[in-house]
Formats: structure tokens, C-alpha cells, sequence
């Protein structure tokens, strides 16, 4: 018995999804899915022959060469029923001038969207409902590359004065390590002012025979010293570090970064601003 072919089938391009399925598209209805393919399609060709899905390839009577930027297909075999079946390209084959073998395979996802329920699964990440900011406190994967910033300001002014330390380990048969904060140290620390240059080069030019006992040198502000004395000092025991508070400016979903307005909230926090 003659059935007369009645298989529509259309060629979409742009269609943001892969084999790979690290991508899919959620529809609340069969209808906004067919709307939303529809709307990528190139060719649009009706009257075609049954279209088994099981062998992954169509034969379609439009050149090869049109096809080439084609990523996608869904078909209908309207003779037997109103289903959408939806499927990757994997390739086009030119067969002549007239004729084309167009590879495919089966989108699953979306060919049964509406055929399964999900059964009891462990949710791996959730988005947030609300979206505030400072709420996205799970790491992301991404490679934030070369910051760009469009302003700075100092956190307090009372870290601007800076002062210099020399940290000695002494050589002699005595010991000099003491607590600094609650934790042992088996060096001394001497603390000068920025400006006493010469008690600096007074204090290393004591160690020119021993010239490893300075074990480090580097500068810190005075804040975390105290009141230091033309000549410098010998940093003392301390029962608690030195708190300092800051009051910063909130960041506003209003503001752009680098004149980019984020979707997402995250993008307001660190590492991302």
C-alpha cells in the first residue's frame, strides 16, 4: 500500500547545544520547544520519506554546501503521529548537485523532555532565589584572568606611616627568643623609624663578621609597633595584636564593573570584584 511521504523535517543553525550535553534548553511546554527550534531553522522541507532515528542519517535534496553551517534538526513523521524528534549533525556529506547525507544523532534530552519525570536526584549546585549580594559563597571554576579596576581607595590612613624591622638571630651561647602575639620566636626584632637611617646602618654593621644572623629585613607600619624613638627599639612581648576597623562603602547592584552591569550578583564579590 502507497503512503504518500508526509515527513517534515527541518535544518537549524545556532543551536546553542552538543553532543557533549554539558548544555540543555528547559521548556515549560512542547510548544515553546517546537516554537523555540523552529525559529533556528535554515531549510524547512516538507513531503520527505519515514525518518528512522535509530540510523542517525537523513537524505535531504538540498546541496551540500548550504548545509555546511547547520548544527541541528528536528523532524516529524506526520503520517503516524504529531511527535518532534530532535538531533545534533554531526556532519554533512555531499552526495551530488541535487542530493546531501546529513549525519545526526539523537538528542535525547529534548526528543523525551516530556516523556520522563525525574526520579530522586542529588543536586550537585543550586541557584540562588534571591540573588543578593554576598550570599554565592561556593567557588566557581573560572579563570578570572588580568584584573581590571576602575578605583581604589585606602582602607584607613593610620597604615600610611611605615617603619622598618630588622630581625637577628643571635650567635651567641644565650638565648634571646621571646613571644611576639603568643607565638615563639628564636630571633629579635628591632623596630627604627623610616627616616634613622643611620641607627639602621649602625644595627647591620654589628654583623659584619656574622653576617647571617640578620635573618630578614622589611618594613611594616608603625601602627603595629607603637611609638618608636630616634635610635629604635626592641620589640617586646605583646599579650594581643593590634585590632583596626574599617568602615567601607557598600557595593551597590546598581554599579558596573568596567562599565559591565552584572546579571548575577556573584560578579560582586570576590574573586570576581
Amino acid at each position: 500500500m502507497y503512503i504518500e511521504p508526509q515527513t517534515n523535517i527541518k535544518l537549524l543553525k545556532d543551536v546553542p547545544l552538543d553532543t557533549t550535553y554539558e548544555h540543555t534548553i528547559f521548556f515549560t511546554s512542547a510548544e515553546n520547544q517546537y516554537n523555540y527550534f523552529s525559529s533556528k531553522a535554515k531549510k524547512n522541507l516538507v513531503n520527505c520519506t519515514y525518518q528512522r532515528y535509530q540510523r542517525g542519517i537523513t537524505r535531504v535534496n538540498v546541496i551540500a554546501d548550504e548545509l555546511y553551517d547547520c548544527n541541528y534538526l528536528m523532524f516529524q513523521n506526520s503520517a503516524y503521529g504529531n511527535k518532534w524528534f530532535y538531533a545534533f549533525i554531526t556532519s554533512v556529506e555531499y552526495v551530488n548537485d541535487n542530493m546531501s547525507f546529513v549525519h545526526f544523532e539523537l538528542d535525547v534530552m529534548q526528543t523525551w523532555f516530556f516523556d520522563y519525570s525525574p526520579d530522586y536526584c542529588f543536586v550537585e549546585r543550586e541557584h540562588s532565589v534571591t540573588d543578593e549580594i554576598g550570599e554565592h559563597i561556593e567557588p566557581e571554576n573560572v579563570d578570572t584572568g588580568e584584573y581590571v579596576f576602575n578605583n581604589y581607595n585606602k582602607l584607613t590612613s593610620a597604615l600610611d606611616a611605615l617603619c622598618v624591622i630588622i630581625m637577628i638571630s643571635e650567635v651567641d651561647e644565650n638565648s634571646y627568643g621571646t613571644l611576639y602575639d603568643g607565638i615563639y620566636s628564636g630571633c629579635v626584632l628591632y623596630a627604627y623609624k623610616v627616616n634613622d637611617v643611620e641607627s639602621i646602618k649602625t644595627k647591620i654593621n654589628e654583623y659584619q663578621q656574622s653576617p647571617d644572623s640578620i635573618v630578614s629585613m622589611y618594613m611594616c607600619p608603625v601602627i603595629c609597633v607603637g611609638t618608636i624613638p630616634t635610635g629604635g627599639l626592641t620589640i617586646e612581648y605583646s599579650a594581643s595584636s593590634i585590632t583596626l576597623t574599617a568602615n567601607l562603602p557598600a557595593i551597590s547592584e546598581n554599579d558596573t564593573l568596567d562599565g559591565y552591569k552584572p546579571k548575577n550578583k556573584k560578579l560582586y564579590t570576590y574573586p570576581y570584584n
